[in-house]
């Protein structure tokens, strides 16, 4: 029996697996490239989508004869924007528009007036992996020549609406 006749099929299986590999780590390499500036994207956009709606609210409120608006508009305000609190900042003044069980702490702040790409992705990452119900203070720019809204809200709705994703 001649062995050599086996030789170049277990040649041309190794190269095929070879070529396999490799094309699966691109693949895969190709999908992370990607993965990994949309999460992010999409984050930023949620939490954009969460600000317009505050902006939404401060027109509200700017808009009310008295400057302030009934207790069951305001829940119901804050319950389409999935948030606790809405301020916001003009000059010296700081004004609360409207505020629902506010936390005792916040455990973190995001400021999307300053927001990097590279902190984009670390934070969209560690919303991912965090088990936690953490509460965020969210600040972005103000309408009306404002400095800046913010809102306060719950991390666990935008962790699920990532993972959704």
């Amino acid at each position: 029996m001649n062995t050599d006749t086996n030789r170049p099929s277990r040649t041309r299986l190794g190269l095929s697996g070879k070529l396999l590999l490799l094309t699966l780590s691109f693949v895969m390499l190709a999908e992370v490239l990607i993965y990994v500036p949309s999460v992010a994207n999409f984050r930023l956009n949620w939490l954009n989508d969460r600000l317009s709606a505050a902006y939404t609210a401060a027109l509200v409120f700017d808009a009310a004869p008295s400057g302030t608006v009934p207790d069951s508009i305001a829940r119901q305000i804050l319950q389409s924007i999935g948030a606790r609190a809405v301020a916001l900042k003009m000059g010296a003044q700081r004004r609360l528009l409207m505020s629902s069980e506010i936390p005792a702490a916040v455990d973190y702040d995001i400021d999307m007036r300053e927001m990097t790409w590279h902190e984009a992705i670390i934070e969209a990452f560690d919303t991912l992996v965090s088990r936690e119900n953490d509460v965020m203070r969210v600040m972005g720019p103000a309408p009306m020549g404002g400095e800046y809204v913010e809102i306060v809200l719950d991390e666990a709705p935008l962790r699920k609406a990532m993972q959704a994703f």
